[in-house]
This record gives structure tokens, C-alpha cells and sequence, in this order.
């Protein structure tokens, strides 16, 4: 496919670099470098960034004090008392 690319200075530099060290075409180069970051991009939940990991500790906070609280006003009338408006 053939487009048309408009690179930052730095990117450009960047892609000139690395096209003299691997002895590329810039269209070689440059179809590399996106390629590494795609796939990169796409491995990674939040790109550029590890996720972390994260322990959660668990609690027995025994049986509720209500079995049902489909009910919000008997849930406010148990928690606040009757006069809960």
C-alpha cells in the first residue's frame, strides 16, 4: 500500500539512525518500526506501561445484618430508624 507519512524531526532522526546501523531502505526501516510497536501495543493492556499487580487481603464480615435488600425503604428504615425522610 502505498501513503503518504508525515514524521515529527525526532522520529525522523530516530528512523535514519536505525535504517544506517541495519543498512535498510527507509521504507524497510520504517515498516519494521511499526511493526515492533503494533505488536507491542497490542500485548500490553496499557501501552507503554506495565500493568501491576495487585494483591487484594479478604475479610469474613460474618452474615449481613439484612438477608434482603431488594427494599430500599426497609433498608433505611432499618438503618436509620422509621423516620428516615
Amino acid at each position: 500500500m502505498r501513503t503518504t507519512v508525515t514524521l515529527e524531526d525526532e522520529l525522523a532522526v530516530l528512523l535514519g539512525k536505525r535504517r544506517s546501523e541495519r543498512g535498510q531502505i527507509f521504507q524497510e526501516a520504517l515498516n519494521e518500526a511499526l511493526r515492533n510497536g503494533l505488536v507491542e501495543h497490542a500485548a500490553s493492556p496499557m501501552p507503554g506501561r506495565r500493568a501491576a499487580e495487585y494483591e487484594f487481603k479478604s475479610f469474613d464480615l460474618g452474615r449481613p445484618l439484612m438477608e434482603n435488600m431488594d427494599n430500599v425503604h426497609e433498608v433505611l428504615a432499618a438503618v436509620e430508624g422509621e423516620d428516615h425522610r
